[in-house]
């Protein structure tokens, strides 16, 4: 018996311990709260206590930083959350409202101290009653610009949770105070992985019809990704250089590796106020824009609603967004910027998404778990998430690039963020190549998170999948070592599955057989086909095919695009030079409509005049008309 009370005492002193806070319901009083020094606190009894029988209201401040704190004990690294029942006691005449703040001291053994604020709450009210303030922190662990050092042990000499904000004079009561630390998911990676697998990604069916005399040992299918439409995009885009004729590496260099841009300052209310009041380019004045001017203070709480219906109104296809920061790299102002979210859906004023900017403090790893915490919540706007501005940070580049990888696995990988945008780093300018944060970064973006699938026909069915991301593709085919350029698809992979077909009976040369010395050939036929519907065709004629000590060569002589049946007769024509070397046989052939598309062909090998007539009907249909070179046929 004695045993089982110890470990049940074990037991409940370990659920004891995962609450830091000390009678934060106050049901004991003030104990473990300490001193009101120059405000007062007092234990108020009344029928709107948010649980038990009493909170604290905290009155007679005369600075803001005013308000009930404790001491707790937190380790390096480990994230903590925090949160408190809180209701305003009284308005300040002409104040729209009143800032609360949930923040926590560390005291370090050099004397130093460093704040972060863990909460947020702007613009409350005595209105509002009682609300629920919560947030985060994450305790520093290592010396840079934004965090102290703890100590030769990684210690801080103390740390306080204490609440703050109000105006002085403005009273506030708190009931229900927490701070629990949060334990990181240890299988984070596999998790987002999956999402990115199952969103980001759709099925490509491939369905190759092998002819009996093609072996699959021969052929090989690439698809390859030629463009992603999944937004990412570059922040701090320099538009003097961007538009400069000189700086063409510059312009190559984004086009290359982004598909969005987002320009530095040039379209920020500052860089416009040199204009003329009620002035515009001349693209302004086609837009037909309205320029309102609002004098002396805003006194609307609900004024940023209004500028939103008037937006909306003047041009309803613009896509809306509110836009903040602390709420996603930091969590102080993540619930306030739900509600604020959540405000502006229910007006219906045009809100199209919440942007976020997350920039992760210098020096701290950035915490997939809090990342999918905050943006969970503000996914409860119901409204796509933008990372409109991405950056992390450290003295060492490696370990800036392993929280540059870090944060991006945790935004790419949930569901509701639509699209990343970047804000500077060095890899933008120079040495992308070499720069270890760009090189970290350009191999998620266009390794890891494009598709390139290369794969020999003998090991894969005539029906298989190639799981891909989304965006343009090229499917090309490899026979015998080279890409045959005439059976190149092109294709968009969008949210749902795509099926690509490639009939191989094209890699089949059935003509009769010459030699061909080294010399210059000209080739040309008239051709004319049936159209099918809405598509124009692409002929390429006099397709050379060099067959020479067990490889084969293929040279595309003469090729005209979108030929419909409306053309008629057209002459196509080309050149080409044969091998210098040793050459087994030569087939010359015509190729290139869809399949179902029939042709007739009229040849003309310059020299001889020998003519060929070929129309296609039933199955064969889908062999493209082939010119056959006979051993007798004179060339020149």
């Amino acid at each position: 018996m004695q045993a089982v009370t110890v470990l049940c005492t074990c037991l409940l002193l370990t659920l004891v311990n995962a609450e830091l806070l000390k009678n934060g319901d106050f049901e004991a009083g003030t104990a473990s709260w300490n001193q009101c020094w120059g405000f007062v606190c007092k234990l108020t009894a009344s029928h709107d206590t948010r649980f038990g029988k009493q909170y604290l209201s905290v009155t007679n401040r005369t600075a803001s930083w005013m308000g009930p704190g404790q001491g707790i004990q937190v380790t390096p690294g480990k994230d903590y959350r925090v949160q408190s029942y809180i209701k305003i006691l009284n308005d300040l005449p002409g104040k729209l409202g009143q800032r609360i703040e949930l923040e926590v001291s560390f005291d370090f053994p050099d004397g130093t101290k460093n704040y972060v604020n863990a909460a947020v709450r702007p613009l409350a009210r005595t209105s509002d009653g009682w609300f629920l303030l919560r947030g985060d922190f994450q305790a520093p662990s290592k010396r840079n610009s934004c965090v102290k050092f703890y100590g030769p042990k990684g210690r801080v000499a103390s740390t306080t949770f204490y609440f703050q904000g109000p105006d002085p004079g403005v009273g506030f009561a708190v009931d229900q105070a927490s701070v629990t630390e949060i334990t990181s998911d240890p299988n984070w990676r596999a998790k987002t992985d999956d999402v990115i697998n199952r969103l980001r990604k759709s099925d490509i069916n491939v369905q190759v019809t092998a002819a009996s005399g093609v072996s699959p040992a021969d052929v090989k299918i690439q698809i390859v990704q030629t463009r992603k439409s999944y937004p990412f995009g570059m922040g701090g885009l320099s538009s003097w250089k961007y538009v400069d004729p000189a700086e063409d590496a510059y312009r190559d260099w984004v086009h290359k590796h982004f598909n969005w841009a987002t320009p530095g300052n040039m379209l920020k209310w500052r860089q416009l106020d040199w204009h003329s009041s009620g002035g515009g380019t001349l693209g302004c004045q086609q837009r037909k824009p309205t320029w309102t001017v609002v004098p002396g203070e805003v006194q609307d709480i609900d004024y940023d609603l209004e500028l939103f219906r008037m937006v909306h109104a003047a041009d309803p296809d613009v896509k809306l967004f509110l836009n903040d920061y602390n709420v996603v790299a930091q969590g102080a102002a993540t619930d306030a910027f739900l509600a604020q979210g959540l405000k502006f859906k229910a007006a219906n004023v045009g809100l199209y998404g919440m942007g976020v900017q997350v920039h992760f403090l210098k020096g701290q790893e950035p915490s997939p778990t809090l990342v999918k915490e905050r943006l969970d919540t503000l996914a409860k706007v119901g409204v796509p998430l933008w990372v409109t501005e991405l950056s992390a940070q450290d003295d060492d580049p490696n370990r800036e690039a392993d929280f540059y990888e870090r944060g991006l696995r945790a935004l790419y990988g949930h569901p509701a963020v639509e699209g990343i945008v970047f804000w500077e780093f060095e890899g933008y300018k120079e040495a992308a190549d070499v720069d270890p944060i760009s090189v970290r970064v350009l191999d998620l973006l266009e390794k890891q998170w494009m598709t390139n699938d290369n794969r020999p026909l003998a090991a894969a069915s005539s029906h298989y999948t190639v799981r891909g991301f989304h965006g343009d593709y090229e499917l090309r085919v490899v026979y015998k070592g080279h890409e045959l350029t005439n059976l190149r698809q092109t294709f968009t992979l969008g949210t749902g599955a795509k099926t690509v077909s490639v009939n191989d009976r094209l890699l089949v040369g059935q003509g009769r057989s010459s030699k061909v010395p080294g010399k210059d050939y000209r080739v040309r036929a008239n051709q004319a086909l049936n159209d099918l519907p809405v598509t124009g065709q692409r002929w390429a004629g006099g397709q050379l095919r060099v067959s020479r000590r067990g490889t084969k060569d293929y040279v595309n002589v003469a090729v005209r695009p979108l030929v419909r049946s409306s053309d008629g007769w057209f002459l196509l024509r080309g050149d080409f030079q044969a091998p210098s070397k040793s050459v087994v046989s030569t087939t010359v052939y015509c190729q290139g409509p869809d399949p179902g598309v029939g042709g007739s062909l009229f040849g003309d090998h310059t020299s001889g005049h020998r003519k060929y007539l070929t129309r296609l009907a039933g199955e064969d249909r889908r062999v493209i008309n082939r010119l056959r070179k006979s051993e007798q046929s004179k060339c020149s």
